[in-house]
């Protein structure tokens, strides 16, 4: 039978050190967790922060108009002013778009690096496994264009020429 203990930090400080022992026993299971544990904070920490940015502080400007204003003066595409609807729609959704797949290119890439690394560790899955590497980028791809859409389809039912003269 065991001896509780009359101190709790104690066993605290056995359990860190027989963690630190266990980490230190593997190294690359370490580096794993490691990076693991530091994605997980920062995606939480993005979502977090948009959140808070979107959804629970107000725009800085009144009139989202105004917005469009600030764009339309600062975009070296002045064509843009005397645009249709679904051309604003896509020059925005271009630009957006164009990022996602410049990060998707970069991602698969280190991806399939890392994945070789790791692979001891994926269990029933080949680090180069064509369905989850495509699934992924398919469903990075479709949040990316919502998120690129909704803004883009905001913006683009403001008339430029308008927005300027108010601003």
């Amino acid at each position: 039978m065991e001896k509780a203990s009359s101190y709790p930090a104690g066993d605290l400080l056995s359990d860190v050190k027989f963690g630190i022992r266990s980490l230190s026993r593997s190294p690359v299971f370490s580096l794993f967790a490691i990076l693991t544990l530091a994605l997980g904070i920062g995606a939480t920490t993005t979502v977090f922060t948009l959140v808070n940015t979107v959804l629970l502080h107000p725009l800085a400007a009144n009139d989202p108009s105004h917005l469009v204003a600030i764009y339309a003066a600062r975009s070296p595409s002045a064509w843009l002013l005397g645009a249709s609807m679904a051309a604003i729609l896509l020059h925005i959704l271009r630009q957006g778009m164009f990022l996602v797949f410049i990060g998707i290119g970069i991602g698969l890439g280190l991806s399939l690096l890392i994945g070789r690394l790791f692979s001891k560790m994926l269990f029933g899955l080949s680090p180069a496994d064509p369905l989850s590497l495509i699934g992924a980028s398919f469903a990075l791809i479709a949040v990316a264009a919502l998120a690129c859409y909704l803004p883009a389809f905001t913006a683009s039912r403001y008339d430029p020429m308008r927005a300027l003269r108010q601003g």
